[in-house]
């Protein structure tokens, strides 16, 4: 995608996660509703860059005709969809698991990956709402201002997470709810996309 511009690429992605989601090509009011963009003409114009570019091509005339060029099912991933975590216990082991979420390899590079889906609405400022699912990427680290995946005792929770003096914070993004402060935190990763079913 070296060729593209980072608003065609916007358009490629939206058209691919759509697809991925839905089963079928978005439309152009749902490439310009999904991108907020004001014109059904804006739109056309870089469906049209992007088919001359030869990343897309229209099967007929009709709406919702859009075809990626590449070969889709060559590049997508079943990443693990983890239920509950347990402290102890290996995060990939069977009773954990809930079922595989597909994503495109190049939204997810190399290391391991599992979807988290989320419970409640801590994060709703940042656009992570309640029964999304969170793509993370398996690490034990974070950098400070970075959306993590962490294990307080038994429970898994979706914070930002901040280095403090003495310890851990584990900021969430919506006032009604307080930091967590704490100095026995395991990360299990940091979130990398948000999925959700409409």
């Amino acid at each position: 995608m070296k060729n593209l511009t980072n608003r065609q690429r916007a358009v490629y992605t939206f058209i691919e996660d759509f697809i991925l989601e839905h089963g079928y090509s978005p439309s152009i009011r749902d490439i310009c509703a999904g991108l907020n963009m004001r014109s059904t003409s804006t739109a056309h114009t870089h469906v049209a860059n992007l088919e001359a570019k030869g990343y897309l091509k229209k099967q007929d005339k009709t709406n919702r005709s859009l075809v990626l060029t590449r070969d889709f099912q060559s590049t997508v991933v079943d990443v693990p969809i983890l239920g509950r975590i347990q402290a102890g216990e290996p995060i990939f082991a069977d009773e954990n698991l809930e079922g595989s979420f597909p994503v495109p390899q190049d939204r997810i590079g190399r290391g391991d990956h599992f979807m988290l889906r989320v419970q409640g609405d801590s994060m709703i400022d940042v656009g992570i709402k309640e029964h999304d699912f969170v793509l993370v990427e398996q690490s034990e680290v974070a950098q400070d201002g970075e959306i993590v995946v962490a294990l307080l005792g038994d429970e898994a929770t979706v914070k930002t997470f901040y280095k403090e003096k003495d310890g851990i914070r584990l900021q969430p993004a919506n006032d009604a709810y307080s930091p967590i402060f704490s100095t026995n935190v395991q990360i299990l990763g940091t979130v990398k996309g948000v999925f959700r079913f409409l």
